[in-house]
């Protein structure tokens, strides 16, 4: 699990992994019929071992492609029955110099079974971007997009990124406001989880280039 975190961090198509060796090796002179040794040759041959103290074997150099690690690797984890997806974060936004970590924040939150905290993460997420874009309400995150991207009013993509941004981000201002509609205490696994992926998604959507 070590390695795989190390793996997930590294975010490339190629994990270098370097192995050290602690290795001990020694030299072995076998007797079978010595008149110098104090034991009859009766109780069988006798062995003397000479270890060598300065072994010092180099470090190896492991190269493995994501596709071999993913098929041949995981399944002895345990990961066989769980899906990866590697997520594309923008190291700065407005307010935090990694906006990855916020998103690890939120998943923490998960993970700890706070699930009301992580949601309010994914709040914190989308927040990041809308100053990033200067959003307000009269101008929405996806009309910003829309006319960076050149989409044309009846773009599908600019209704299904409003649609989007709007669910996930009334959902997840729910637990900041307790006194609204939505209950935070009722939110449960499944709920946080689903917010967690959506942010992580439109996150990634928008630093995409």
């Amino acid at each position: 699990e070590d390695i795989e975190a190390r793996r997930h961090a590294a975010n490339s198509g190629v994990f270098t992994m370097w192995l050290k060796f602690d290795v001990a090796v020694a030299g072995l002179r076998s007797h079978n019929n010595d008149n110098q040794l104090p034991w009859n040759p009766q109780f069988g041959t006798i062995s003397e071992v000479f270890p060598f103290w300065a072994t010092q074997p180099q470090p190896l150099q492991v190269n493995i492609e994501q596709s071999s690690w993913v098929i041949n690797v995981l399944p002895g984890l345990g990961y066989d029955q769980l899906r990866l997806v590697e997520l594309n974060f923008p190291p700065p936004l407005p307010d935090r110099n990694n906006s990855a970590r916020q998103f690890d924040s939120a998943r923490r939150a998960l993970d700890e079974r706070r699930y009301g905290d992580c949601i309010d993460k994914c709040r914190g997420l989308l927040n990041m971007w809308e100053k990033q874009y200067g959003a307000t309400k009269e101008r929405r995150v996806a009309q910003i997009v829309a006319e960076e991207r050149g989409w044309q009013e009846n773009d599908v993509r600019r209704q299904l990124l409003d649609s989007l941004w709007k669910e996930v981000g009334d959902i997840a201002n729910a637990p900041h406001h307790p006194e609204g509609d939505v209950d935070a205490e009722l939110f449960e696994k499944r709920d946080a989880r689903l917010v967690l992926l959506l942010t992580a998604a439109l996150s990634e959507y928008l630093n995409e280039d």
